[in-house]
């Protein structure tokens, strides 16, 4: 077999061709270019991807709350029996969060303004909270004698005198949404007109207060790199000496909480503390890219007056079909100062709360509103035996949160909070004096996402699903044809040589080959030769 010049050539070529295709599969093994995609789709700068999905964030995060019924009234207050509740719902809400007003600034962080909206669901709740009647405690009379049971005695007279003047009983058979945002009530509107720098609301509904200190003109920055400087006196609210991207710098201008002590300055009379510290905290909305098992994040709202730890749990696949993180909220989160010495700073002059209760009165108008895990789950037992109708369960009153690993989604989340009354001693006021030293369950939310938007679950399908087995495929297609395309060529050239030796005695195919003829003559013949 011969090879020619241009036979040549072509193998060569598909040698090349098999260099470049070894080349390429190497870089995108080595480089990983979809990691570049990644970078690109989830860049947080105006009008991205990600900056879109957390303005207006496509979640349909549902709030649902849960009421306590009073099923023994009279038993209770003739003191024959110990208080028992029923619980109720749930009442579901859909929560809309608009991050309005937002600000890219020069150092690194975007400066914004959260406000949430709630819209009623009527397909996922129990009934209509506009007609559905409970009895339940008297917030407005159990929240003030509580508030003011550190003023002196002829205080405490005046409100026992108010009101037994306005006929106000400790129990109230109100429906759900006059629970919920309020109500006309004469010692709150006593309050609002006489004192209206304590009491600055006319109408007493706990949610309208939650939902009040939550859409308050909240001006929030927020690190976008980790390049950022931290604010003096600062403390880590985790274990990195850097902000994350997705935390939060700055609150209302400070990095702390004023009503747990935060002041700012190098003059400060009260430290940071683990109690007033904001700075490094998360809204959940966002949290940092590529987060590993030993992470602890700190989530915060306004309305929680504090934050709340979760850490790392297990890996866990949601029901979309998505592996994450699952992070669960610290088991001391509530715990005594004897347990954690970091829950001191909540003790307020010196009085702590029992195991599983945080105080959160610094925001709530020294009601003393306490909060809790639902149904005093991992708490005192001694709240359990003061009230009946308490079932506390790990899988229904735990707070979880799975999160995506690598692009720090949250997939699935379930917060459950329960918001209660801490009643103080109340001897001076006969209809509030069978209340004394109670802790009075009043609502448990739980504040949930159980499903992605299908928006985020095509991005993290086309990003973690699909495109890396198609760039897996297109690696060890381009190495297996640069295997054949280099070394096919090599194989064939070595089986099958060119020949290239040198035929003397042969005609050229160019040239006409001249017949040679006997010559007949006398001359040569041999007969005639040898005679002579």
């Amino acid at each position: 077999m011969k090879f020619t010049y241009i036979e040549h050539a072509k193998l060569l070529l598909l040698s090349i061709l098999g260099a470049f295709l070894a080349t390429l599969s190497y870089l995108t093994h080595t480089y990983n270019p979809l990691e570049f995609l990644i970078d690109k789709v989830t860049g947080f700068y105006p009008d991205s991807i990600l900056f879109n999905l957390w303005k207006n964030p496509p979640y349909d995060l549902l709030l649902r709350i849960y009421l306590f019924n009073v099923t023994n009234p009279q038993e209770f207050l003739d003191g024959t029996d110990k208080l028992r509740f029923q619980e109720v719902g749930p009442y579901v809400f859909k929560e809309n969060l608009f991050n309005i007003n937002s600000t890219f600034n020069d150092n690194g962080t975007i400066s914004f303004i959260p406000k949430r909206r709630l819209e009623f669901q009527p397909q996922h709740s129990i009934g209509n909270p506009d007609v559905d009647k409970l009895l339940l405690p008297n917030l407005a009379l159990l929240g003030m004698s509580a508030a003011l049971s550190e003023h002196s005695m002829f205080v405490q007279l005046g409100l026992s005198s108010l009101s037994s003047y306005y006929g106000m009983e400790p129990f109230n058979h109100i429906t759900v949404t006059d629970f919920l945002y309020g109500y006309d009530d004469p010692l709150v509107s006593l309050a609002n007109d006489f004192v209206p720098n304590w009491i600055d609301f006319s109408r007493l509904g706990i949610l309208d207060r939650i939902m009040a200190l939550d859409n308050a003109s909240n001006v929030v920055t927020m690190n976008l790199n980790q390049h950022n400087n931290l604010s003096d006196n600062h403390t880590m609210t985790t274990e990195e000496s850097m902000p994350r991207p997705f935390s939060i710098q700055t609150w209302n201008g400070f990095a702390g909480f004023k009503q747990w002590g935060y002041e700012s300055g190098s003059d400060s009379q009260t430290p940071p503390s683990t109690c007033n510290a904001v700075e490094g905290a998360f809204m959940g909305t966002l949290f940092p890219r590529h987060i590993n098992k030993n992470d602890t994040f700190y989530l915060y709202r306004h309305a929680f007056c504090r934050t709340i730890p979760i850490t790392f749990e297990n890996v866990t696949t949601t029901q979309d079909g998505f592996e994450g993180y699952l992070f669960r909220v610290k088991r001391d989160f509530l715990a005594t100062r004897e347990e954690n010495a970091e829950n001191e700073c909540y003790c307020i002059s010196q009085k702590c709360l029992r195991k599983g209760l945080g105080d959160l009165s610094p925001c709530y108008y020294t009601i003393p509103i306490v909060v809790s895990q639902p149904h005093f789950f991992n708490a005192d037992p001694t709240l359990l035996e003061e009230i009946g109708g308490m079932s506390p369960n790990e899988t229904k009153h735990d707070t979880t949160m799975t999160i995506h690993p690598h692009i720090g989604v949250p997939l699935e989340a379930n917060l459950r909070l329960q918001a209660n009354l801490a009643m103080p001693d109340s001897s001076y006021n006969s209809k509030t004096k069978p209340f004394s030293n109670l802790v009075l369950p009043l609502l448990w939310i739980d504040l949930i996402i159980d499903q992605l938007p299908p928006k985020i679950q095509l991005y993290l399908k086309l990003l973690y699903h699909i495109l890396p087995i198609v760039q897996d495929v297109v690696v060890y297609v381009f190495a297996v044809a640069s295997i054949f395309l280099i070394f096919g060529p090599a194989v064939k050239i070595f089986l099958y040589p060119s020949n290239t030796e040198t035929h003397h005695n042969s005609f050229h195919v160019k040239y006409s080959q001249i017949p040679v003829f006997s010559l007949r003559t006398k001359i040569f013949d041999p007969d005639i030769l040898i005679q002579k």
